[in-house]
């Protein structure tokens, strides 16, 4: 009887010694493993495997090792360890990360992640992991399910709250996504992602003080997230901050000189400080990281347009139109630069206005309308314009214009009330929106918002010609309007012809409509209007009316 005893005893000392030896070579080869020293972990764990043929933990290490090596025998292992231990949820978790990212296959990926909750339905990140199978798949409602089960499982779980902004960021619900994003910084997130997308979305919101601040906390979490430089910079860029902002492209080109962002960043801000010779440095460089670039040749195109080297514009803008066709960026600055060509620069100053059109010389003005033996008479210019508009320089386009409201029939305040084709835009219907705006335009071809809407209803519609045709008409009015003086002050005034256009120039020029009243300034009648840039910086805008309202000056007083 005490034999047997010894030998029981001496038989499990030697199965507890062996099970001790497993357990440290376990602990060394993950060691090894978090060190990324694969190949002596995986020495490791064969050693494991030799005393213990059957050691699920050892299949599921190996494998890993294999993974991180890019071996495509690591599933081999991961599904040995699971028929050894169908119970076994690392295993299962492991085979939906290779489904999910190197073979893309998330129905695959979903499949194990879900055997892997239901092992283990306490563990959040599988649920997570879950959702983002769904998102993928685009079964958004199961994808936002399984987010709130992370929560539910875990409220700790913040990355849920994370998934489900990116999820609602994709979907363009942008305050959904802003929700969730709160939330999460409410409960004391530090990561710093959770920043940048907060970020990137009060950009898109015209949020750029709350965008940099959301950067900086981002940056004080991790200052090696780029993310956090490149939102930053372009919020600094759209604050007209161009200082900072270069200081930030800096930063990211310290960290990476190729980065495409900072290069490009670095360009618009050095083009917002006109200093044109740095601009056009990291323009060049883009464009050696990628030739095919059509924001860069864009940027190219612009830096000439500013120099006011219209013809070198034009080619750049040529350039970047024959790489992207819906650009309407490019569109709209290539045929700018197509209008100032044919415009004699004696007409202009260096800074792009009028010299003899302008409100100082309007006496003069409605005499060459009307005299048939000026170039600006304005049934010439009516005719040529009908015939091909791009015929005529900006000069001679508005005085077409001008000459427009000193024709009999016309009326700046009837102009306003001809909008049907608003309503057609609005609902999609295109074709019905470009036959009501060109009804319009046949009775009376100076309208402008009409052009912009056939413009777009052409470009919704696929045809990009028609928009250039179209946006081209559009934009030389306006620009023509522009060349009149610069809107800040009555002596400066922008001479127009209706009401309807002062909203127009608003809108090209991109201010946001504040308030309005009338003034009368020397006998001169003026529409002043309380506006906000881009940037909300509040200014005024000076509207010179005496076209349309001195024929109706006394009805209205």
């Amino acid at each position: 009887m005490k034999k047997i005893i010894t030998i029981t005893f001496l038989l499990f000392s030697i199965i507890s010694l062996h099970s001790q030896n497993i357990d440290s070579l376990l602990n060394i080869a993950d060691r090894l493993y978090y060190d990324d020293d694969f190949e002596d972990a995986k020495k490791i764990y064969d050693k494991i495997l030799i005393l213990d043929v059957i050691n699920v933990k050892a299949l599921n290490g190996k494998g890993n090792c294999l993974f991180k090596q890019e071996s495509d025998s690591a599933k081999t292992y991961y599904q040995n360890a699971i028929n050894l231990d169908p119970n076994y949820s690392d295993s299962f978790y492991n085979l939906g990360l290779i489904s999910y990212y190197k073979d893309r296959s998330y129905e695959n990926a979903l499949t194990s992640f879900k055997d892997a909750f239901k092992i283990s339905p306490d563990s959040a990140s599988y649920a997570v992991l879950i959702g983002m199978c769904y998102e993928k798949l685009q079964d958004t409602e199961n994808a936002i399910f399984y987010y709130d089960k992370a929560l539910e499982t875990n409220p700790k779980e913040l990355d849920a709250y994370y998934y489900k902004a990116t999820l609602y960021y994709n979907l363009n619900e942008l305050d959904l996504a802003l929700e969730n994003l709160k939330i999460a910084i409410k409960k004391r997130v530090n990561k710093s992602y959770f920043y940048t997308l907060k970020a990137d979305i009060e950009i898109q919101n015209e949020h750029y003080e709350q965008a940099v601040i959301d950067c900086n906390k981002a940056i004080r979490i991790n200052n090696q997230d780029v993310f956090a430089y490149e939102f930053r910079a372009e919020a600094y860029y759209m604050l007209t901050n161009y200082r900072k902002a270069i200081k930030d492209c800096e930063i990211i080109l310290a960290k990476d000189s190729l980065n495409f962002v900072g290069i490009y960043l670095a360009s618009l801000s050095y083009l917002g400080q006109e200093n044109f010779k740095e601009a056009e440095y990291f323009v060049k460089k883009g464009l050696e990281i990628n030739p095919y670039s059509s924001v860069f040749y864009q940027l190219y195109g612009t830096i000439y347009f500013y120099k006011r080297d219209y013809a070198k514009a034009k080619e750049f803008f040529e350039q970047s139109y024959s790489l992207d066709r819906e650009d309407l960026k490019t569109i709209d600055y290539l045929n700018s630069s197509e209008i100032l060509l044919k415009t004699d620069s004696t007409l202009i100053y260096s800074s792009n206005i009028f010299v003899s059109i302008n409100i100082d010389n309007i006496e003069k003005m409605n005499e060459n309308v009307k005299d048939k033996k000026n170039k600006y008479y304005y049934k010439k210019l009516l005719q040529r314009f009908q015939k091909n508009p791009e015929d005529l320089s900006l000069d001679e386009v508005f005085m077409l214009y001008y000459g427009h409201s000193q024709q009999k029939k016309f009326s700046g305040y009837t102009q306003t009330s001809k909008t049907d084709y608003r309503k057609k835009f609005a609902i999609g219907e295109y074709f019905d929106c470009i036959e009501v705006a060109n009804d319009y335009l046949s009775d009376d071809p100076l309208l402008i918002e009409p052009y912009m809407y056939i413009a777009y209803s052409y470009l919704y519609m696929g045809n990009f010609e028609k928009y250039k045709e179209y946006s081209y008409i559009y934009n030389a009015l306006l620009l023509a309007i522009s060349m009149t003086g610069d809107g800040k002050t009555p002596e400066k005034a922008y001479i127009v012809i209706s009401i309807a256009d002062e909203y127009n120039m608003m809108y090209y020029l991109d201010f946001h409509y504040g308030g309005q009243h009338l003034m009368n300034i020397e006998g001169h009648q003026y529409d002043v209007f309380d506006v906000q840039d881009s940037n909300k910086h509040e200014t005024n805008l000076y509207f010179f009316i005496d076209t349309f309202f001195g024929k109706f000056g006394k009805k209205f007083r």
